[in-house]
């Protein structure tokens, strides 16, 4: 009779025990839970020099393809130098032909465009900015152009440039001319020109940009807002801020002085692009916040977890950063972790990022959940048949017979 007791308890608290102690699959591995109707979607980027990582990849999507509209993306590579350089160099080529041939009307039409000597100025180009302007002189001297030949060496001065190693190839008059130009700016007092900036609300960059102004294509003059002294004439402004498109202006420097309120619009993901592979590629930074923001905007994506390695002394550290909206949401790392076993610790370093993230929902302390205090009221129960049944002894009947 004890034995045929004990053993419905039994099976009863094994199947309750059962039931509290199953949680939901670790995407890490073993059974895929059923996904979601209308999954969030998730970029993933897997930083170039991961170890395994191919293998690290396809072990990520496996875990998360049920929760998640998985997307991979790549790591922004460094823009190749813009075409128009090399059409600047063609033209340059052409226009001293020109000249040399006396040949003065080609010769203006290959260096007279002013939007590409803004352009040039803006992007820091001013060797060649300084030869366009020079040539363009010089044509226009020879062609008896003098109002406009001395209008650009007036533009020369101002922008502060200094005559091209070719000098030589033009007749010595463009050289006084620019030389004049020079001493004209330099009697003249410098004029303040104040320079203020302010970004788009609607941006989706989450960081208070930091303006910085850069002035005649000369690297970071100063961060808004800020006044420059500068020589009284043209000027190429350009203010920009990570996450925003930049702003070029061209002014003109004058007595009193001047104002520029400059409003920073949000930039498109091929901008954030090129911003964040001149500040953040191959740096030790590539998981900080503006880095990620970045990151975020370049690659289209509302959620982006950023997954990385480095060698430390225990192994391989892999790291991790997610961001929702533009912000960082969480952070974890796994250490220690072989080169080969990446392609599994991978997964749980994802899975910490959007448990922390609150993008997988987080299974409550089994204290909390009902089945647990079932199941160990089923065992005090178990327990206290078991007892009663061990320590019972029946009653003593004494029977007489006569």
């Amino acid at each position: 009779m004890v034995r045929l007791a004990l053993a419905p308890t039994a099976a009863l608290v094994a199947a309750c025990g059962h039931a509290f102690l199953t949680l939901p699959a670790d995407p890490t591995g073993g059974t895929a839970t059923v996904a979601p109707a209308g999954k969030p979607a998730l970029t993933v980027v897997v930083a170039q020099g991961t170890p395994q990582r191919d293998r690290v990849r396809a072990a990520i999507e496996r875990s998360l393809r049920s929760s998640f509209d998985l997307a991979f993306a790549e790591l922004p590579s460094a823009p190749r130098s813009p075409e128009t350089t090399a059409a600047v160099e063609l033209d340059l080529v052409a226009a001293r032909k020109a000249y040399i041939n006396a040949d003065f009307s080609p010769c203006i039409a290959h260096v007279g465009d002013e939007a590409r000597l803004v352009d040039l100025l803006s992007t820091g180009k001013r060797l060649l900015a300084e030869r366009l302007l020079f040539w363009r002189i010089a044509c226009r001297v020879g062609a008896s152009k003098s109002a406009e030949a001395r209008a650009d060496a007036d533009a020369f001065a101002a922008f502060d440039l200094e005559a091209p190693p070719d000098v030589a190839s033009a007749v010595p008059e463009v050289e006084a001319l620019i030389a004049a130009a020079g001493q004209r700016a330099a009697d003249r007092p410098r004029v303040p020109i104040a320079i203020t900036a302010e970004a788009d609300p609607g941006a989706s960059f989450r960081f208070a940009p930091r303006a910085v102004v850069s002035i005649d294509g000369r690297t970071t003059v100063c961060t808004a807002p800020c006044t420059l002294d500068v020589l009284p004439g043209d000027h190429v402004i350009r203010v920009e801020a990570d996450g925003f498109t930049p702003e070029i202006r061209r002014v003109r420097a004058q007595v009193p002085g001047s104002e520029i309120a400059v409003r920073l619009g949000p930039a498109p993901p091929e901008v954030a692009a090129v911003q964040w592979t001149a500040r953040y590629a191959g740096g030790p930074s590539v998981d900080s916040a503006a880095s990620v923001g970045l990151l975020a905007v370049a690659t289209r994506s509302r959620r982006l977890a950023l997954v990385a390695a480095e060698p430390s002394p225990k192994g391989t550290r892999l790291f991790g950063v997610l961001a929702i909206d533009g912000g960082v949401a969480s952070r974890a790392e796994r250490s220690g972790a072989a080169d080969s076993d990446l392609a599994d610790t991978a997964p749980a370093l994802l899975r910490d990022l959007l448990l922390r993230g609150e993008l997988l929902p987080s299974e409550p302390p089994l204290y909390k959940k009902p089945l647990f205090w079932i199941a160990i009221g089923l065992a005090a129960a178990a327990a206290t048949a078991v007892t009663i049944l061990l320590v019972y002894t029946p009653p003593k009947q004494v029977e007489v017979k006569l």
